[in-house]
């Protein structure tokens, strides 16, 4: 099962609806993920053994996973698109 990080400014609320969001859209399609939530600045710490890190907020720091950087949970906005590229990323990544 592939790892996601879902980062926030405080790693709380907007990391909770986004990883909610986030696991909904790949369940539709299949996919399973284990996802973890935390703050930006827990995200160096956190990132090891993440397949992929969606991020609300630029992250500035060297991580050691992929990075999707997308408000498209929030808004409503691209959501779609936002799924499919972290969708490409997971499965490029190859099985997990």
């Amino acid at each position: 099962m592939k790892k996601i990080l879902v980062v926030c400014a405080t790693g709380t609320a907007t990391a909770a609806v986004v990883g909610q969001a986030l696991a909904k859209a790949l369940r539709a399609r299949g996919l399973e993920a284990e996802i973890s939530l935390c703050a930006i600045a827990e995200v160096q710490a956190s990132s090891a053994g993440q397949d992929l890190i969606v991020s609300t907020t630029p992250i500035s720091v060297q991580v050691a996973a992929p990075i999707v950087q997308t408000l498209a949970f929030l808004t409503g906005v691209e959501v779609d698109a936002a799924v499919n590229k972290i969708v490409s990323v997971l499965e490029g990544q190859g099985a997990g």
